[in-house]
C-alpha cells in the first residue's frame, strides 16, 4: 500500500551541541506543512578526454534547510521565538508564566538549535542543527492565526520516530487579536483600533547562514547577519477615528513628513494565554488609492522596522510576550 501523509508527524528537541542529533522529546501541533531538504551538492571537474557529459565529478558539501508552517499555538510559539531571537530558558511568573523576548542589538544572541524529525514509523528523517532564520505570523478575518517558519541547518540524516505524545495546545485566531497603532513617542499597545483590519502579514528575517571551510564536507559555524523586519495591514479606509486616514495624509501633498508608527498586535483567550507581538515601524512609500476587500475600501499600509527606544523594555524595533501554562518549553 502506498504510504499515506496522514500518518506523518513531527517531533523536536534542543541540541547541545550544534549538528549533533538528540532524541526528540516533544511533538508538535498544528503543523500544517514541512519540507526538509537536504543540501548535498555535486561538482563536475571538465577535462580534455572525448565527448561525454562529464568524466569526474564528487560531492563537495551539504547542508540542509527546512520550511514548516503551522497553526500559531499558545504554547509552542516561544519555541521559534527562542531560536529566531535569543532563547528565555526560566519564563517569569509561577503558573501561568510569561516568556519574554526582544530582538538583539549590539551582541549576539543565544539561540536554541534544534533536531527535528519528520516521518512516520516506518521512515523518518531528521534535520541537525535547525536554526529559525525566519519567521512569519499572518492572521486574516475568521481564521487561525498562522505562521511560517524558515530554517537552516547542519545536515539531514536518517532517523527513527520517538514517538512522543499528543499535547492540549490552544490555537490563536483573528477574533482573539487586537491591534493597536500609537505614535513612537508612546509604548505599543496603548490605544486599541477596533474593527478597522482585515488581515496583516509581520515577518522578521534574522539573516542566518552557514559557513563552509577546507576541511569538512558539512557546514562549520553559522552566523547571523542584520535583521529584516516588515509589516503589512490591510486596513477600512478611512478607517475608525480616521487612523488611515491620517496616516495617508501625511504622505501627500508639497510637504510630506514621515510616518512612524509603534504597532501591538495582542491575541488574548482569557488570562493565562496571551501573545503580544510590538514593533515600530516606518511607512517607506505612500498606499496606492485604494484597495478593496469584498467591495469595502481598503489601504495596504507596508511598514518596515526601525529602532525606538519605546519598543521593548530596553529600546527595539521588535519585542514580543508570550503568556502561556509551561514552566519549561521542553522537559
Amino acid at each position: 500500500m502506498a504510504k499515506t501523509h496522514a500518518l506523518q508527524t513531527v517531533e523536536i528537541a534542543p541540541e547541545s551541541t550544534w549538528g549533533t542529533a538528540v532524541a526528540a522529546t516533544k511533538k508538535l501541533a498544528g503543523i500544517t506543512s514541512i519540507e526538509l531538504q537536504s543540501l548535498t551538492e555535486v561538482s563536475d571537474f571538465p577535462s580534455l578526454e572525448g565527448y561525454a557529459p562529464m568524466y569526474q565529478s564528487e560531492v563537495v558539501r551539504t547542508g540542509a534547510t527546512a520550511t514548516i508552517e503551522s497553526l500559531v499555538l499558545y504554547e509552542d510559539l516561544p519555541i521559534w521565538l527562542d531560536s529566531l531571537l535569543a532563547t528565555d530558558a526560566s519564563p517569569t511568573g509561577a503558573g501561568p508564566y510569561t516568556y519574554v523576548y526582544e530582538a538583539p542589538l549590539v551582541a549576539a544572541p543565544t539561540r536554541r538549535f534544534y533536531t527535528i524529525q519528520y516521518g512516520d514509523s516506518d521512515d523518518a528523517y531528521a534535520i541537525t542543527g535547525a536554526l529559525v532564520k525566519s519567521l512569519t505570523i499572518s492572521g486574516a478575518a475568521g481564521e487561525a492565526l498562522s505562521l511560517s517558519v524558515e530554517l537552516v541547518g547542519h545536515h539531514i540524516e536518517t532517523d527513527s520516530m520517538d514517538g512522543n505524545s499528543d499535547r492540549t495546545v490552544n490555537v490563536a485566531t483573528a477574533a482573539q487579536t487586537v491591534l493597536s497603532i500609537d505614535p513612537v513617542s508612546a509604548a505599543p499597545g496603548v490605544t486599541n483600533v477596533d474593527c478597522a483590519a482585515f488581515e496583516f502579514e509581520l515577518m522578521l528575517d534574522n539573516m542566518t547562514a552557514v559557513t563552509y571551510q577546507i576541511g569538512s564536507i558539512t557546514p562549520c559555524d553559522y552566523f547571523q547577519n542584520r535583521f529584516e523586519g516588515t509589516a503589512s495591514i490591510t486596513m477600512e479606509f478611512p478607517g475608525p477615528s480616521d487612523v488611515v486616514l491620517n496616516m495617508y495624509g501625511s504622505m501627500i501633498g508639497t510637504t510630506p513628513s514621515k510616518v512612524a508608527r509603534n504597532i501591538e498586535f495582542k491575541a488574548s483567550n482569557g488570562a493565562a494565554l496571551d501573545i503580544e507581538l510590538q514593533f515600530s515601524g516606518v511607512l517607506m512609500s505612500a498606499p496606492v488609492l485604494y484597495s478593496d476587500n469584498d467591495g469595502v475600501t481598503t489601504m495596504e499600509l507596508e511598514f518596515k522596522m526601525q529602532y525606538e527606544d519605546s519598543v521593548g523594555a530596553s529600546g527595539n524595533f521588535f519585542a514580543a510576550n508570550v503568556i502561556n501554562g509551561l514552566a519549561t518549553l521542553f522537559s
